[in-house]
């Protein structure tokens, strides 16, 4: 009884110790910080600064300018969501994500520039 005691501790021990593999649909970490600083920016600007502007409707354009930076960084909403939703519930992924954003955008101040990704 011991014996399948032990085994089966090991088993668990073993299974437990092995690596998360990164699914294949993810976005890899640099890539993710790109698209979701722009993500962040354009959110941002739809509704901070466009919320002031009566005339527009800050939702739609909030949906535009995501697609566009999907669209940019060649990447689907789906692919973009699932990374996210992947990212943080794995936040040991997450937070060196967020911190690098953090660190190389703290000392800088630029304006979201929607022209980037709204074509007329």
């Amino acid at each position: 009884m011991i014996k399948y005691f032990a085994i089966a501790c090991l088993l668990f021990l073993v299974s437990c110790n092995q690596p998360k593999k990164q699914q294949t649909n993810i976005i890899a970490p640099e890539k993710m910080k790109l698209v979701f600083w722009d993500y962040l920016r354009a959110n941002e600007y739809a509704f901070e600064i466009l919320k002031k502007d009566t005339s527009l409707n800050d939702t739609l354009v909030n949906i535009q300018l995501q697609n566009s930076i999907f669209s940019h960084y060649k990447i689907s909403k789906e692919t973009f969501y699932n990374s996210y939703a992947y990212y943080s519930k794995n936040s040991n992924l997450l937070v060196p994500i967020l911190d690098s954003m953090i660190a190389k955008h703290e000392n800088t101040r630029v304006d979201f520039d929607p022209a980037l990704y709204l074509k007329d």
